[in-house]
């Protein structure tokens, strides 16, 4: 029985390694990870299909062979989310609803990615609109307005962070008057806490539990304000420790990055931090690890790799906007090297399974496949796949999907043995 369990698995390894879903903005893992992996390509690579459609920067996200995607409807304050099939680019089913007049200088559409749970689908609009719907036939379970609900004010960019869902609970970033975050049933929408008073901003916020001497593991949120870095009971909201991190009142600070019991936190004036938590006297305080003022992050989320490095965004924005992909240590914080000019304000980044990174620029549309194991800035790979933008990418199955300011592009990649 043993050698035929063995004989599956080997046979099972030697074929494309793929993963289901990406039911979430930054990956299965919420961390910008897949255990997918990625051949270097030759030329173009093959698009399956393109839709077309309306305004927003909601990423897609694909689970149980269905895509969805949030955007506005053109020339009504309606915004829609819609389902297709994965594989072939079908419509299967589309839910709209009304929302209150919003204008930007950036763009008019949702901008959280929906989420999908346990075959519900949470989707957050510009205004504050949050619903729950069915990921196989789009029925509405509930919905709520968060800016009207949690008298908050709304961001000069329209509601931007997402949802964090863990257990039984959805953790928002609500932005009101102790209610800045908040924690609502999976199931009801019904609010379970609420808790601290800070201005909104367009991070979501993560979940960290790190092993701490004397405690064991410690289950905590961390919500990014406009100060800084904040721990909270998932329990019951109440607050564990801060961190200091001066950045822009707009709130375009990069959600953090955990490496092992490490955070690692950027902003764009302040520079990057790693810290530690310990416990002092029976309250947790976090302990600086090392500092790289150097290294200005705009919004981003950094990118672990192989070999303890950790992938970058250098940002500058006076006098012209400009970034580099930065490599450093993740033990010192030091860089090891840094590639100038590879975009204007983000280069989306996912690690593959086989540590080779995927990334998309936001000046060209093209898609790169990055070595990380070598001493310097190595492609193995670069096509157009895109129009310019800003918005992450979704990979699932041997698909990539990647959307612009047109609508939705699939294409087909090719699989690492």
């Amino acid at each position: 029985m043993s050698k035929i369990i063995v004989a599956i698995a080997l046979l099972t390894l030697a074929g494309p390694v793929w993963a289901a879903d990406w039911p979430h903005r930054f990956g299965p893992y919420r961390n910008n990870t897949t255990p997918e992996s990625v051949a270097p390509w030759a030329e173009s690579l093959s698009e399956a299909w393109r839709l077309d459609l309306g305004e927003g920067y909601s990423s897609p996200t694909v689970a149980d062979d269905r895509l969805f995607i949030h955007a506005k409807v053109k020339d009504k304050n309606e915004e829609e989310v819609l389902a297709f099939d994965s594989a072939t680019g079908k419509q299967l089913w589309r839910v709209s609803y009304e929302h209150k007049p919003f204008e930007s200088n950036v763009g008019n559409g949702p901008r959280t990615a929906p989420t999908i749970v346990r075959g519900r689908v949470y989707t957050l609009g510009i205004t504050g609109v949050l619903t729950c719907l069915d990921a196989a036939t789009g029925k509405q379970f509930w919905q709520t307005n968060l800016l009207d609900q949690f008298q908050a004010p709304i961001m000069n960019f329209g509601t931007s962070s997402g949802p964090l869902i863990e257990g039984n609970r959805l953790y928002l970033a609500a932005g009101g008057a102790g209610s800045c975050l908040v924690a609502l049933d999976l199931e009801t929408g019904s609010v379970v806490w609420k808790g601290l008073s800070e201005p909104p901003t367009s991070v979501t916020p993560i979940m960290f539990a790190p092993k701490i001497a004397g405690r064991g593991v410690v289950r905590h949120i961390i919500y990014t304000s406009t100060r800084g870095l904040i721990g909270v009971n998932p329990q019951d909201g109440h607050v564990l420790w801060e961190f200091p991190l001066a950045d822009l009142a707009i709130g375009t600070l990069p959600p953090p990055t955990v490496v092992g019991d490490t955070v690692v936190a950027c902003s764009m004036f302040t520079g990057t931090f790693a810290f530690q938590l310990e416990d002092v006297n029976g309250k947790l305080q976090p302990k600086e690890v090392w500092r790289n003022p150097k290294l200005t992050t705009y919004f981003t989320q950094n990118v672990t790799g192989p070999d303890d490095k950790l992938f970058a965004i250098n940002a500058t924005l006076i006098p012209q906007a400009e970034i580099a992909l930065a490599c450093v240590d993740i033990k010192t914080g030091k860089f090891l090297w840094q590639k100038p000019k590879i975009g204007l304000y983000q280069l989306n980044m996912v690690r593959l399974g086989d540590d080779r990174l995927l990334m998309l620029d936001d000046t060209h549309g093209d898609l790169i496949l990055l070595d990380t194991r070598a001493d310097e800035y190595r492609e193995l790979a670069r096509g157009k796949v895109c129009r310019p933008t800003i918005i992450s990418f979704a990979v699932s199955n041997g698909r990539l999907y990647t959307r612009d300011d047109r609508g939705v592009n699939c294409h087909v990649l090719p699989s690492a043995k």
